[in-house]
């Protein structure tokens, strides 16, 4: 029996020790590429120093080795030595050496014992590129290994693979994961800072001094925006058993900040703590008070990427609220949503942040600006306009000058239309819509609108007002390009001079006297009698004539009796001419006298007749182009001899302007009149050139058409010529050379012709696009 127990004992005594002496290998297949290996080998009672698993084309075994610096990171000194740790005394370890590179390398593998003292050392050895087939091993009589370290000369990067190590297994190993506390910042902390100092402690057994810390910060849905920040920590011990303590300085997001704090012991196990920190710039938070809090304006949803001292901005469910410079401003409604849906590659609002309230934009209309321009929300919808068009609008009488955007902005790029931005915009009252457009190349910011900003059509705003066409240079297919208010043109201050300070004799004229040699004359010329001056004006006063001076006129109406001196003064007997008062168009302003509030336009009756029947008449808020005998009507001026008119008296050539329609679309009307005052000529000077523009245009894609009148003699040649795709439509005027007598009166008679000389016609300007869409 005795004998029986004695050999139970020596097989336990046997078992035992070979469970003490047992062999482990590791082979870093166990966890995925690029993984930090630290205490994930405890359960193999081995622990590393953050070094990282990845791949090699000529391992010892599998796929993976360890690099001491991961091969992706650019490294240019490397943390060496390879450091591992073992819970229990080993009798021996032994792992196969490689190189990160091309070359040799000189490795030495160094084992020590619990007391940090060298046990023994193999090496060094040469490593040989390629395969990892360099062994090195440490052995000790006694299980007293309980560190090793491989290490490279040159401070070059250690790789190993294969690890293996027979002894003792660890016995001491924590059952429980250590216990984080974060003691700053508190439970429901608020602050408006831009950093905040995170503090607490780390309580257990044998936890590793390497801990993080990560900080989540909300973004919006489906945004690759970084929205999770790791921070390293290095635990440090400062006096109680088994208690260390960490502080980190973190960067805040705008919002709830998750901070959480992740620590690990030496059997692997896992503490954490987590901790909410709300920041929100003091404003921002005072304001969203000020709105009732989320109660009014719903659950945050996630926060501006800047900083906060920038211009932050908060985004709720219901409402955004922003800060700028200590001013605040809150994004609602339908302009919320569409700000909103306005991303960026991170998902975020592309316009950025709000530069004001929401505001009215007339009637119903709201609008809001934006670092990144302008929304509009009305009856057409919620549309945003880019900040070159908003710059512009601002300064061409905001919406009732432009409109109210009724769609987003488009482009077409391609070469046969070059248009880089386009959009439309809508007034009340005003039937064809404003379109704004980049296009060209150079590009240049083209404005077209119905009746201008409307201002020359005061009083006579109709259906028919025609298209008035600005444009302005830009730096760039999205501008900026400067937009500027016609210049304030001062009026026309030489008449009384040209009058010679006193008005045409009329009581001599009316005494018959045959040597009667006017001074002044009734017309004095300002640039020229035979130089065809054109201008441009909105007419807004029409009227046949209610007396005009019969030895002045080759035509004349009744009542026509003797011409009495006060009849002849006040102009009401023996009517001739068709009187139209226009308002000059920019640039033409400066042809408009003094004390006046119009230039006139003048021609006789019979003269036109032609033209009236054919066209009708001169209607109020037509677009006229004149070009004629430029002069001072020295007949009449008023009580202090100051305000003589300017007219065009006679225009040989004639354009009356307006918004017509063709196939239901719109399209510019002009009806062309060229008659016996022209002097001709085919020199810069003498032709006429003038410009009709197509209405605004409809979409990117629209080009110019016309229907043009035919030639209708020789004397007079009209041409007509598209000066893009785009227009406008140039018409062009030349005759043969022959200038009209002026008699000493300042009147011009016609030019004497044997053949029939003069045009009308008719000319259509419109648009066309790909499959008739405008």
């Amino acid at each position: 029996m005795a004998t029986t127990l004695s050999r139970l004992f020596i097989l336990v005594a046997c078992l035992a020790a070979y469970r003490a002496a047992a062999q482990t290998t590791i082979t870093f297949e166990e966890f995925p590429v690029r993984t930090e290996v630290r205490n994930q080998y405890a359960a193999k009672g081995a622990h590393f120093g953050g070094q990282t698993i990845f791949t090699n084309n000529a391992p010892h075994s599998g796929q993976n080795v360890l690099y001491s610096v991961s091969p992706i990171v650019e490294a240019f000194t490397f943390p060496g030595p390879i450091r591992i740790d073992f819970d229990g005394g080993q009798n021996s370890v032994h792992l196969f050496a490689g190189t990160a590179g091309t070359e040799a390398e000189s490795a030495t593998l160094t084992a020590f014992d619990a007391a940090g003292n060298v046990v023994t050392r193999d090496g060094p050895k040469t490593v040989t590129p390629g395969a990892f087939n360099t062994l090195l091993e440490v052995r000790s009589a006694g299980q007293t290994i309980r560190r090793v370290e491989l290490l490279y000369a040159n401070d070059h990067n250690e790789v190993i693979d294969d690890l293996t190590f027979t002894g003792a297994a660890g016995d001491g190993l924590p059952k429980q994961p250590p216990t984080v506390t974060i003691s700053s910042p508190k439970p429901g902390q608020q602050t408006g800072a831009a950093t905040f100092l995170v503090e607490g402690t780390v309580t257990g057994p044998q936890v590793d001094p390497h801990a993080v810390l990560k900080v989540h910060i909300q973004r919006p849905p489906g945004s690759t925006t970084t929205a999770d920040f790791t921070y390293p920590i290095q635990l440090v011990d400062r006096g109680p058993a088994d208690m260390k303590f960490f502080t980190q300085t973190i960067s805040l997001g705008v919002g709830p900040n998750t901070i959480t704090m992740d620590a690990e012991n030496s059997a692997g196990l896992h503490g954490k703590a987590t901790s909410v920190l709300d920041a929100l710039p003091d404003p921002i938070r005072a304001r969203l008070r000020q709105e009732g809090g989320t109660t009014a304006v719903g659950a945050f949803a996630f926060g501006s990427v800047t900083p906060i001292g920038q211009c932050s901005y908060a985004v709720y469910a219901r409402a955004a609220i922003s800060a700028a410079g200590g001013a605040t401003s809150v994004v609602r409604g339908p302009i919320l949503q569409k700000w909103l849906a306005l991303q960026d590659p991170g998902k975020f609002p592309q316009l950025g942040c709000p530069r004001g309230e929401e505001r009215s934009a007339g009637g119903s209309a709201r609008a809001q600006d934006f670092a990144g321009g302008r929304i509009y929300s009305s009856q057409p919808g919620t549309f945003f306009v880019p900040p070159v068009f908003a710059a512009a609008l601002d300064v061409l009488g905001g919406e009732a000058g432009v409109g109210l955007p009724n769609g987003d902005p488009t482009s077409d790029s391609r070469p046969a239309f070059a248009t880089w931005l386009f959009q439309r915009f809508v007034r009340a009252g005003v039937p064809v819509a404003s379109t704004l457009e980049i296009r060209g190349d150079p590009p240049r910011l083209f404005v077209e609108r119905q009746g201008g900003d409307l201002s020359l059509f005061t009083g006579v705003q109709r259906p028919t007002n025609p298209v008035i066409v600005e444009s302005f240079a830009c730096t760039t297919t999205v501008g900026p390009c400067p937009v500027s208010a016609p210049p304030v043109e001062p009026p026309f201050t030489g008449a009384t001079a040209l009058c010679h300070g006193k008005e045409f004799d009329w009581k001599q004229q009316v005494s018959g006297l045959s040597t009667f040699q006017p001074d002044p004359p009734e017309w004095v010329p300002i640039r020229g009698d035979f130089i065809p001056v054109p201008i441009w004006g909105v007419l807004f006063d029409v009227h046949l004539a209610h007396g005009d001076n019969p030895f002045t006129h080759r035509n004349k109406f009744d009542p026509c009796p003797a011409p009495v001196l006060e009849a002849l003064v006040n102009e009401t007997i023996c009517p001739s001419d068709w009187d139209l008062k226009i308002r000059p168009l920019p640039g033409f302003g400066s042809m408009q006298a003094t004390h006046r509030d119009a230039v006139q336009v003048e021609f006789e009756r019979v003269d036109f007749q032609h033209q009236l029947v054919t066209y009708g008449d001169p209607t109020p808020g037509d677009l006229i182009f004149a070009a004629g005998r430029f002069v001072v009507d020295c007949g009449h001026g008023g009580t202090n001899l100051d305000a003589f008119k300017t007219e065009v008296h006679p225009p040989s050539v004639y354009t009356a302007v307006k918004m017509a329609t063709r196939n239901g679309k719109p399209a510019t009307q002009a009806d062309i009149w060229v008659n016996w005052f022209f002097s001709g000529g085919d020199s810069p000077q003498d032709a006429v050139e003038f410009d009709i523009f197509p209405p605004p245009r409809p979409s990117p894609q629209a080009t110019i058409g016309a229907s043009t009148p035919g030639d209708q003699n020789a004397a007079v040649k009209v041409t007509f010529k598209s000066l893009s795709p785009f227009g406008p439509f140039r018409v062009r005027v030349t005759a043969a050379r022959r200038t009209p007598e002026i008699t000493k009166y300042g009147e011009m008679k016609p030019r004497k012709e044997t053949v029939p000389f003069g045009f009308d016609g008719r000319l259509l300007v419109y648009w066309s696009c790909p499959g008739g869409a405008c």
